[in-house]
């Protein structure tokens, strides 16, 4: 009776979650993700209505640390500034375990990537509606979208233009 009872169980919380369909998946449409990110437009191809963007990417700082973190307390000393120089692990010339003398990578590249404007893509500047034409190399710009290709690029479903 209890192995029934379990194997019921497990069965309705398998199936469970396939369920509910969203209106999207009724339609035969597919459900992907939306994304949204913000870029400054590098090219512009009227023909094709494509726009080819740079992600706008964060600055970190150089030592990967936030900042206004404050000094780094030297090594092991209770954050006894001077006396000896901090290395902490103990690698041979006090150097550091990074060949760069960095911790690590911590730069991010901008990502370059095409945004394809459809038909039904809403064009929008200051809560107003804009033409494709109204769009210039250099704007940054809002895009909401859904993926297309492996590239990395984009359906846009609406482009907003930043002041």
């Amino acid at each position: 009776m209890k192995q029934t009872f379990a194997l019921i169980c497990a069965l309705l919380f398998i199936s469970g979650p396939a369920l509910p369909q969203s209106k999207n998946a009724q339609d035969g449409k597919s459900d992907t993700a939306q994304i949204v990110s913000t870029a400054e437009i590098v090219k512009i191809d009227a023909k094709k209505k494509s726009l080819q963007v740079r992600q706008l990417v964060e600055p970190s700082t150089a030592s990967g640390r936030s900042p206004g973190a404050g000094p780094r307390a030297g090594g092991g000393g209770g954050g006894r500034q001077g006396g000896r120089r901090g290395g902490g692990v103990g690698f041979p010339g006090g150097g550091s375990r990074y060949p760069s003398g960095g911790r690590g990578n911590t730069t991010q590249q901008a990502k370059e990537y095409k945004v394809f404007v459809m038909k039904d893509t809403a064009l929008k500047f200051a809560g107003a509606n804009i033409d494709f034409t109204d769009l210039h190399v250099g704007d940054r710009i809002t895009i909401s979208g859904t993926p297309k290709g492996s590239k990395g690029d984009l359906d846009a479903t609406s482009i907003t233009r930043d002041y």
